[in-house]
Parts: structure tokens; sequence; C-alpha cells
């Protein structure tokens, strides 16, 4: 091993001497502790007595040069650490200013950063925020409620008709329940721009394909209108939902919350198809899911393919093999397609004159 320089050696002989001087007085603590001072301690302050006294120096000058006693410092192969250089415009003794200085005022918590656990995985440093869901736009395009705007042949000269004849009217030959809404409330327009908040999330998007979605004018409100009585009443709703034969409904006014437009929603759908809804709904957004990352490969390889394409042409055996691959994703995706199309098939309770294919093709809507 290497030799110890000397200011090393000096500095282990001196506290080796501390350590003996210190034992040799140490028996004074064993009869005289008034204070009750701990051992350490005692042996410690009466050593630097005894040292002051050998020496004939006051205490506090020994303490102040140091002594082996004293807490060790750091003296590097050269000398002790140099002192941090003064401020700018002051010596070391300039105040600490006050104030706000723009700087935390007490203690912060460290920043913890990222850790891998073999049994949990990595995790994420904590306050960190988690990033958003964004579908991609095969999902998007589910997300698009499909409205229908029936309209009255002559406002005029129509005559006015009862709720259920309304109903007969608006339903058309479709066979799915009604999620009617009108435009125009008597809560003014932030009103309608919170609701059509709550119709843009992706929940209430996706089970509105299991229903014939209305929307009507503000002109509706109008005693002279044919179509008034589906609007009817001294409190008239803003939106709500029925069943096709009208003999159930949930009828949503006022402020209602996000949780309560569904409740009814599937209330509604229990009545009309006999596979529960909010299993479909999970297992249809896990099929989103599937096309979310479709999506992404797909957009992924024909940016690089449009590369290939560049840099060396139509027939090299790269971009060969990128088409071959993007024909394999759009197998994958009509897949895909039909695990969608069992999960949308919610089976109606009742027979109506709609074949199966056909329902299913207003099921799925855009794509």
């Amino acid at each position: 091993p290497p030799k110890a320089s000397p200011n090393l050696r000096a500095a282990r002989g001196g506290l080796a001497t501390a350590r003996r001087e210190c034992d040799a007085v140490a028996s004074w603590h064993t009869w005289s502790n008034p204070l009750g001072i701990p051992m350490r301690t005692g042996r410690l302050l009466l050593a630097t007595l005894t040292l002051a006294a050998l020496t004939n120096t006051s205490l506090t000058s020994l303490v102040a040069q140091g002594n082996s006693c004293a807490p060790p410092s750091f003296r590097g192969p050269d000398g002790p650490r140099p002192s941090a250089p003064p401020a700018p415009g002051g010596g070391n003794d300039a105040p600490v200013p006050t104030g706000d200085t723009g700087r935390p005022t007490g203690p912060q918590d460290p920043v913890s950063t990222p850790t891998t656990d073999p049994q949990r995985g990595p995790t994420t440093p904590r306050g960190g925020i988690p990033l958003p869901l964004t579908r991609g736009k095969s999902a998007k395009k589910r997300h698009v409620i499909e409205w229908s705007w029936p309209k009255p042949v002559d406002l005029s000269s129509e005559e006015r008709l009862d709720y259920e004849s309304v109903l007969a009217t608006i339903r058309g030959d479709d066979p799915r329940p009604l999620f009617v809404l009108r435009e125009g409330s008597q809560y003014g327009p932030g009103y309608d721009k919170l609701l059509h908040k709550k119709l843009e999330n992706e929940n209430i998007a996706l089970l509105t394909r299991w229903f014939h979605c209305v929307r009507f004018s503000e002109a509706i409100m109008e005693d002279a209108h044919p179509w008034h009585a589906l609007f009817g009443g001294e409190y008239p709703p803003h939106c709500f939902v029925v069943t096709w034969d009208g003999h159930h409904n949930e009828v949503l006014s006022g402020i209602f919350s996000l949780g309560r437009l569904q409740k009814s929603m599937r209330a509604i759908l229990g009545h009309e198809y006999e596979k529960d809804a909010s299993k479909a709904l999970t297992e249809w957004k896990r099929v989103l899911d599937k096309l979310d990352t479709l999506d992404a490969k797909q957009g992924d390889m024909r940016e690089r393919l449009e590369s290939l394409i560049i840099e060396r042409g139509e027939k090299s055996s790269q971009v060969k093999s990128l088409r071959r691959q993007l024909d394999k994703i759009e197998r994958e995706r009509a897949s895909i397609e039909k695990q969608e199309d069992a999960a949308l098939d919610l089976r109606l309770k009742r027979k109506s004159g709609f074949g199966k294919s056909d329902l299913l093709d207003r099921l799925r809507g855009r794509r």
C-alpha cells in the first residue's frame, strides 16, 4: 500500500496522543460527575483542560487554534481547504438579504427520480403530471354523434299531434330507443355549452350508438308547432331518453351531472336490449385501444415508406417489405372490426322489421 504523507502521519500521532491523555484522566469521570455529563464528552473535556494546563494556554485560544481532541477538520495534502471568495460588493460578513428574494424560504422536498424495482417495474417521479389519453383517428370517428333533424312538412297547415303520435313520426323505421335533444334553453347559452361538453365524453358518445339520436331547433317550443307536445308542460325538459314504444322514459331537466346522464341512458338500454350495455361498452373500449395501436403503427410505417421511396425507389426490397407489413395491418384491422361488431350487437328484446345486418349498419355508423 502507498505510504501516508508526513501531514497525515503527524495527524494520526496527535490523535493517538490525545486518546492516551483522555484515557489517563477518564478515572476522574468515574468518581466526580456532578453534572451528569456523558462519558465521551467528559473525557474530551478533561483532556482539553489538561492540555491547556500543561501548555500554559488559555482554553479559548486552545479551542481556537485547534487540538487533537477537537472535532477533526479538513486538511488536504497542501493545507486546509481555502475559504469561499467574498460576494461581489462586500466581504464575507455581508448581511443576508431579507424579504422577497424569489427563492424558497423553507426546506424543500428533494426531487425524486425514476426508480426501477425488479418486482414492480419502473416508476415515475413523484408529483409528475399523467399524460392525457388521446384517441387515434379511428376511435375519434366513433365519438361523432349522428343526429337526425326531423322537420314537419308544413308548419302552417299541419295539425298539432299528441306525444305518442310525435314519437311515432320521429322514430321512423329505426328500431332503436330515442335520445331527444332540443336547442335553446331557459337557462341561457351557458347551459347549452355545458350540455354539449358532456356529450363529448367518450362513454356518452359511445352509448349514443345504441340510440336513435334526434335533435330539434328552438322552433319546437312555439305553441303553434305541430310537435310541441314533445316538450310540453310547465317545465319542459331540455333532453330525454325514451324507449321505442314510449312506455319508459328518463327526463333530464335542469342542471344534471354526467353520471346522471349515463345512468339514464343505461336504464333505457336495459329495457330495450338483452345484453348488458355496461359490459359491452367496456369491451368496445378495449377494441378501440387495439385500433389506437394499429393507427400508430400504420402512421409510422407510412412515414417510413415515403422516406424509403424517395431515397431508394419503388423497387427497393425494404419498400416491398413495408408494403407487406401495411397489408398485414389492414388484415388485423378487419379482424378487430369483427370484434367490434360482436360488442355492438346487444340484441333487441322485441321483434322488429329490421334485419340483424340492417341494425348493425346503423350501430356501426362512421368508420
